[in-house]
């Protein structure tokens, strides 16, 4: 799971859960750990979306799952892999909240085809409430 999201290959030979630290530990492949606090932010938000996925797979449980914000901090290279394999293999109902400058239209366009409905959270400041619209930002009106 690690591999299929990250786009640096080969740099990761065995990933596992430590127990008695209650840690995340990942080696080379000439098994020296790499120290998880010295990667980027964006491969940081990659690692634990690895887990979590496999911790969810592992569990045999097929719960909802909610994520906030999910690519902010990523690259190009990293958003096509979490779109393209772990929101669409993580769980049968995933919801994902996003920002208007987080997916794109041709983010969109590839999730699509895994998605049930789209809904906009709308908030009316003169009236101070939020109105559910379905659709995604600008995507779904026909505006680039």
């Amino acid at each position: 799971m690690l591999s299929a999201l990250f786009r640096k290959q080969n740099e990761f030979g065995n990933a596992y859960f430590d127990e008695k630290s209650m840690c995340i530990r990942i080696k080379n492949e000439a098994g020296t750990e790499i120290p998880i606090e010295e990667r980027s932010a964006g491969e940081k938000q990659i690692i634990s979306s690895a887990f979590i996925w496999a911790m969810t797979k592992a569990s045999d449980l097929d719960l909802p799952v909610v994520i906030d914000t999910p690519l902010g901090r990523l690259d190009s290279h990293h958003r096509n892999n979490l779109i393209t394999h772990f929101y669409r293999k993580l769980s049968k109902q995933v919801v994902i909240l996003s920002t208007d400058t987080e997916i794109t239209k041709e983010y969109m366009e590839l999730m699509e085809q895994n998605t049930a409905k789209q809904l906009m959270l709308d908030y009316n400041e003169q009236e101070k409430y939020t109105v559910i619209r379905e659709g995604y930002f600008e995507f779904t009106k026909g505006v680039s």
